[in-house]
């Protein structure tokens, strides 16, 4: 069938919401139903984050039940098309992230209104490769393969007018694409959208010359998700009139009248094409949120051993964490900066997740049998074993301490290093210890810790730097007053350059380079570089860790209200480019200059390399030529920049800005980590090291003369098979446990769950529906996402 026998079909959904429009939300209402009246052709949705829903039923109910009365009026015209709780830029959220934006939203519009969305559709840009899997788990019957305003990111096009959107997993969604010549480009919105919310009044461009500029595109449609102030009466009044050329509808009709799908849509990862004001506000909004995904993550995982164990669910607290988590992740409070909005929902998030990790954690501790003397246990969040050095401040009565001290995990000893920090006669009343706890896969090891030294423990000595050369095992690392001139790993040279090289940014308009001075101390097997400096009038506190190939980072910058970034951009700032321009930001310098080389970026349930000079990723991001590389395991600053002295890491931003200026006062703080390599980066290892980075091994205190049925460890969930296959939640829901599990590398894995505290209850959906029964082993195709649902069985680990 040609376009010439079907109507044009058009799809409104007014963009807006809480955090848009805050307590007014009931006047930008009014207007819709007011419309809904006039015009009897006329279908209207609403694009509201889902949080608004929840967020209104608390402040404003009576405006909720208004909501809901007026569904029922205008059942069939007036829609909820929220797709996600929190309207996040998708790809810039982690994968658990990613489906709770999914999940939450649907139970808040089924439980407010009872119905959500058949379809998924966005205004701003939620989509990335692996959306067809994510929406298909949550029920959705297809999608809108549109970004109507791409500030942020944009999807490609196709010549076709409908087809079957193929993750790279190989899901299958009917989908409307957005089809060439629509727009694909950062800043701008859709042809039709720019239609649908400026004509006549503010634009030439009309609905007639739409459809005339896609006369070979069959169904057509012109969409619309935009902000409720943008919505044109006389286009609406247009319409009414022209009933048989246009018809408006709703997104739970497109998969009946669409009809079958014509040609399939491919795309890579790579293909959703995504920029990020990386560093605006002093990259603290980013840096909080990753805070926030990594407290509520752990939280979940600490109250889910409770549960397995015995413990209270803490169910609706950890779901309050998430929703907090969800809103701050709203694109305007990312990429608008808007502080208050972040410090109001993210810090209670925060709060939280911090009180189900502690009572979760107070809890666990209990169930271990202990002797005299003092015990701690270690816990790993993570489903592979990991081996990290943990630090632990242990205290004794004045006079009761030790002459040194050692650890043990059951008879057999941990080496130990400690400093002295209080003491009297050679007795150690409080000491900070550091040993390498070595903790299987979602399991817990308890240590006892002997106030009499060990044959393996020994006292830390310290030094300070000399010279301009630091031995830090396995580097050596030549420094002068601008950073660090070379670093060496054995005979391997990663960069080697006259004058050292720290920090760069345009600050006040001038290109600057931080200067300043070196010290270091030494702890056991540990090395702790200092650096204090300044970058023009920005002052500097940089440390670097070593202990073993991960350099750990931490900096601290001492604002005064300096202008950071670029200010002779003028041409690119009018077209919202100079927030973007990542080379003139202040950055972390690595001068490893590297022909051809490519990046390699972790994306939601994905890692993709890419050619893009600005290397974007979620925990980490990599560069390398396959003869040396280097990845950046980071807290939130996601980006690395190919230069041509080197690889940067954009910081901070504090400029003219599309959105509005945020200048900089006082301190701000980032973390990251550098791991230098050698060969390929698919030869690293590196999405689990960077995990291990991010979920870092816990420790708690457990207290002495016990007597719990735990002895020396115990493991909660078993995840045996192949590297490729990682856990990505564990959370009590509804009186069970979901365990969910990906596959990262882009191959077959096979993977056995098991746990001596559970049974195995089948594979379910994102929301918990039943799929297939299951023993818990799975063959994991490339790229999957499963759920296995546990149910509390009798305890064997006793």
């Amino acid at each position: 069938m040609e376009q010439r026998q079907l109507p044009v079909y058009l799809l409104t959904y007014d963009h807006g919401g809480y955090i848009l429009w805050g307590e007014h939300f009931k006047e930008r209402l009014d207007s819709a139903i007011e419309w809904l009246e006039k015009y009897p052709s006329f279908k209207l949705g609403l694009d509201n984050e889902a949080f608004a829903y929840d967020q209104y039923a608390e402040t404003q109910p009576e405006m909720v039940e208004f909501l809901r009365e007026k569904l029922r009026e205008f059942a069939g015209r007036l829609a909820i098309g929220s797709s996600t709780y929190g309207q996040p830029l998708s790809v810039f959220v982690n994968e658990e992230s990613n489906v709770r934006q999914l999940t939450y939203a649907i139970r808040a519009n089924l439980r407010h209104f009872s119905q959500t969305p058949s379809v998924y559709a966005i205004s701003e840009h939620a989509l990335h490769s692996q959306i067809p899997q994510l929406i298909r788990l949550c029920g959705y019957e297809g999608a809108v393969m549109r970004t109507h305003f791409m500030m942020y990111g944009y999807n490609p096009t196709y010549p076709a007018g409908y087809g079957t959107w193929v993750g790279v997993d190989g899901t299958r969604v009917p989908t409307v694409p957005t089809y060439d010549g629509q727009g694909a480009e950062f800043g701008i919105t859709t042809y039709d959208n720019w239609v649908l919310t400026r004509w006549p009044d503010q634009t030439d461009r009309s609905l007639e010359d739409f459809v005339e500029k896609f006369p070979d595109i069959y169904p057509l449609l012109a969409s619309r998700y935009d902000d409720i102030v943008l919505r044109c009466e006389g286009l609406t009044k247009h319409v009414e009139e022209r009933r048989e050329q246009y018809k408006w509808i709703l997104l739970e009709e497109i998969p009946e009248l669409f009809g079958e799908p014509q040609m399939d849509f491919a795309p890579g990862a790579n293909e959703f094409v995504v920029r990020m004001p990386w560093g605006y506000c002093g990259n603290h909004i980013f840096n909080r949120c990753r805070q926030g995904e990594l407290g509520v993550l752990t939280a979940e995982r600490l109250n889910t051993w409770t549960v397995l164990a015995g413990g209270e669910s803490r169910q609706e607290l950890l779901e309050e964490s998430w929703k907090k988590l969800l809103v701050t992740q709203h694109h305007d409070i990312q990429i608008c900066g808007l502080l208050d909005d972040e410090r109001k929902f993210l810090t209670r998030s925060l709060e939280a997740s911090n009180a189900v990790t502690e009572e979760s954690l107070e809890y666990l501790s209990r169930q271990f049998a202990t002797g005299d003397g003092k015990y701690v246990m270690v816990y790993n969040p993570l489903s592979y074993t990991v081996c990290h050095e943990v630090e632990y401040q242990v205290s004794y009565p004045r006079g009761k301490g030790g002459t040194g001290f050692s650890v043990w995990f059951g008879d057999k000893e941990v080496q130990c290093e400690y400093n002295a920090l209080d003491y009297k006669e050679n007795r150690i009343s409080r000491a900070r210890l550091r040993f390498a706890a070595e903790v299987p896969g979602q399991s817990i090891r308890c240590y006892r810790i002997s106030a009499e030294p060990g044959e393996l423990s020994e006292e830390t000595r310290l030094s300070a730097l000399t010279g301009t050369v630091l031995e830090a095992s396995p580097y050596t690392l030549e420094l002068d007053e601008y950073g660090i001139r070379s670093l060496k790993n054995e005979d391997t040279y990663y960069f080697k350059n006259g004058q050292g090289a720290l920090f760069a940014g345009v600050v006040d308009g001038k290109a600057e380079v931080s200067k300043g001075i070196w010290s270091a101390v030494r702890r056991g097997s540990s090395v702790e570089a200092e650096y204090m400096g300044t970058i023009g009038t920005v002052g500097i506190h940089f440390t670097m860790c070593f202990s073993g190939e991960l350099i750990k980072c931490r900096v601290r910058f001492s604002h005064h209200g300096e202008t950071i970034g670029s200010t002779e951009r003028a041409e690119e700032f009018k077209a919202n480019l100079n927030g973007f321009v990542h080379e003139d930001k202040l950055r972390f310098l690595i001068p490893m200059k590297m022909n051809g080389a490519k990046g390699v970026r972790d994306l939601p349930f994905l890692i993709e390399e890419t050619e893009d000079r600005y290397i974007q990723g979620n925990y980490w991001t990599a560069c390398g030529d396959g003869r040396l590389g280097v990845a950046c395991f980071n807290k939130g600053a996601m980006c690395m920049v190919k230069e041509e002295d080197g690889i940067s890491i954009p910081l901070e931003y504090a400029n003219t800005y599309v959105w509005g200026s945020r200048m900089l006062y006082g301190e701000t703080e980032h973390e990251f980590a550098i791991l230098p390599y050698t060969g390929s980066w698919a030869e690293q290892d590196l999405h689990r090291k960077a995990l291990a980075y991010e979920y870092p091994l816990g420790i708690h205190p457990v207290a002495s003369g016990q007597n719990g049925p735990w002895k020396d460890e115990v493991t909660f969930l078993k995840v045996d098979g192949r590297e490729n296959i990682l856990l990505s939640a564990l959370y009590p829901e509804d009186g069970a446990v979901i365990a969910r599990v990906y596959e990262a590398g882009g191959k077959e894995g096979t993977v056995s769950l098991y746990s001596d505290f559970a049974e195995i209850d089948g594979e379910v959906d994102l929301l918990g529906g039943d799929i297939c029964t299951s023993d818990g082993t799975l063959t994991v195709g490339a790229h999957k996402i499963h759920s296995l649902r546990l149910k509390k069985g009798a305890d064997k680990n006793g």
